[in-house]
């Protein structure tokens, strides 16, 4: 016996309800995330991604069953909130609402709404602040000063480095959290799972898909940060630090996301299915 269609708005609006209720904080924590953390300024878009995602999926909820095992499931996500909310950890109590969410689908729609609702959950995990990106940072920072002084060395012009410091000829530039590659990354790999879950295409093609998300926000990061420096080499610091450091960011993502799509017809990824 199929589900009437009222219970799936009825639930999700149960759904919204409750999670409104008992995960208040965890919430306005994601929101303040997304707009003051530039990392993440893209998670104010992922839950209209994954509501997207689960109206696709609107037949399997169609013709879902109940299962208990949701409530086991709604169980462990609770528990996980309640121990994170006192110490704060705000990141694991995210994860438990987005856990608490695939639980409630479970619940009341089956395991088969889940699975085929499935991208809408791991498009919810990147609306989520990682807790080490303030440490894994600097790292960055200074890998990428260091390929780019060698880039720059390869093309001719002298760079030494000094941590997240590159010193040039005539200019000096400080490789900063903007331009670790963080951001382009968490945007990169968030437009990957959502084009992953739109391109009709074999299991395998698009695990690498996702795998190849990495690689190329890493490399359009490289090859922007040392355009940046030999520009500003060529034609001073205020052309390069300014102007070009500003309007070539989104140039070269916009390079790794066609990249991205070109890679996807390798995979045999390239059909793409809205309904």
């Amino acid at each position: 016996m199929s589900v009437p269609r009222w219970i799936l708005p009825a639930g999700l609006a149960a759904g919204v309800l409750i999670g409104l209720a008992i995960f208040g904080d965890t919430i306005r924590w994601l929101v303040v995330s997304w707009f003051n953390d530039p990392n993440y300024s893209h998670g104010i878009l992922v839950p209209l991604i994954a509501a997207y995602f689960v109206w696709r999926a609107r037949a399997a909820f169609r013709a879902g069953k109940p299962n208990n095992l949701g409530l086991a499931l709604l169980a462990v996500a609770l528990s996980l909130h309640l121990a994170a909310i006192p110490l704060r950890i705000y990141p694991l109590s995210a994860f438990a609402l987005v856990l608490s969410l695939a639980s409630v689908v479970v619940l009341f729609w089956g395991l088969p709404a889940l699975r085929a609702s499935g991208y809408a959950v791991a498009v919810l995990c990147f609306m989520i602040p990682l807790p080490f990106v303030d440490q894994v940072s600097p790292s960055l920072e200074a890998f990428t000063a260091r390929i780019a002084a060698g880039s720059l060395s390869l093309l001719g012009t002298q760079a030494v480095t000094m941590g997240s410091q590159v010193q040039l000829p005539n200019v000096a530039f400080e490789v900063g959290a903007a331009c670790s590659g963080l951001r382009s990354l968490a945007s990169l790999l968030t437009l990957a799972v959502v084009f992953a879950g739109v391109a009709e295409g074999p299991a395998w093609g698009k695990g690498l898909l996702l795998l190849a998300a990495l690689p190329l926000a890493i490399g359009a990061n490289l090859l922007r940060v040392t355009s940046v420096l030999q520009f500003a080499q060529w034609f001073g610091a205020d052309a390069g630090l300014t102007y070009y450091h500003d309007y070539s960011s989104p140039v070269l993502f916009l390079l790794a996301f066609s990249l991205l799509i070109l890679f996807g017809r390798v995979v045999r990824c390239s059909e793409i299915r809205f309904d």
